[in-house]
């Protein structure tokens, strides 16, 4: 009688284990001592778990020799042996892993190189793929005071372009003329111009920004943008900084006239950069 009640246990065991395995929805490996390449599985299924994966998400892995791997390109620090989790390789027909204290597998790393040591028989070879998994802080993370870093790619301080001559002593004329070409401000609400000025001859000088909606079309008078007097009468020869906000315009267009050209034609020589402001 006890004999049955204790196969009857046995049994009873068999299936609560099988039933435990089947809702996990993955396998179990058993690990032995084996120094050949092993697949990494677990109930949960995958390989270990590891912040950072070089080779295929960050920087670049390339075959050495038949047991290591150089590292290039930017990656977050891989400087100690306790770091790396796993090599995986990928060849034609066949692929696995090298875990780090699986078996007797042991995984270095030394100035960029991760070496294998040891495993038996064939491991890694020319015209492999690898990936290199290991753990590191996380660099979107501050651990001194347990904050996510938020950083803006194009934060608004940063939205302005470095300054860039348009015209080099452009004469003036007695009609409003282009003075350069079109400017693109896509992504820019404000345009700074500085303007130096060598008046000659010339008096009663204005400068005005026109829109436009597409390179080439016609050009708009901008509704609330009045047009800048450079000089008024008699002029000299100085320097000025202007500011226009041409709001969500695609393209602007200066121009510039002289109410009287003169004998010598005055000339204007301006230098530009855009910018964003709220």
């Amino acid at each position: 009688m006890k004999k049955i009640i204790l196969i009857f246990t046995l049994l009873l065991s068999v299936v609560a284990l099988n039933a435990q395995i089947k809702r996990a929805g993955g396998s179990v490996s058993i690990v032995s001592s084996s120094t050949t390449p092993i697949s990494v599985e677990s109930t949960g299924g995958g390989t270990p778990y590891c912040t950072y994966r070089l080779g295929t998400e960050l920087g670049v892995t390339t075959y050495k020799d038949s047991v290591s791997v150089t590292l290039s390109g930017t990656f977050p620090a891989l400087t100690k042996d306790a770091q790396l989790v796993y090599l995986k390789y990928v060849r034609s027909g066949a692929s696995g892993y090298y875990v780090n204290g699986q078996g007797d597998i042991t995984l270095t790393i030394s100035a960029d190189t991760v070496s294998i040591s040891g495993a038996a028989g064939d491991t890694i070879a020319s015209g492999d793929s690898f990936e290199i998994g290991y753990n590191a802080p996380l660099d979107y993370v501050d651990y001194s005071v347990g904050y996510l870093k938020n950083l803006t790619g194009n934060p608004d301080y940063a939205r302005y372009t470095d300054p860039g001559v348009l015209v080099t002593e452009e004469d003036l004329t007695g009609s409003y003329a282009d003075v350069g070409g079109e400017i693109p401000m896509e992504g820019y609400n404000r345009l700074g111009l500085f303007v130096d000025i060598d008046a000659n001859d010339s008096e009663d000088v204005d400068l005005r920004v026109l829109g436009l909606f597409e390179s080439g079309g016609d050009t708009y008078t901008i509704d609330g943008l009045s047009v800048e007097t450079l000089w008024s009468g008699a002029g000299s020869d100085t320097t000025f900084y202007y500011e226009f906000d041409v709001g969500t315009l695609p393209y602007v267009q200066l121009q510039a006239v002289a109410g009287t050209v003169g004998g010598t034609a005055g000339d204007l020589t301006i230098t530009i950069n855009k910018k964003w402001r709220d």
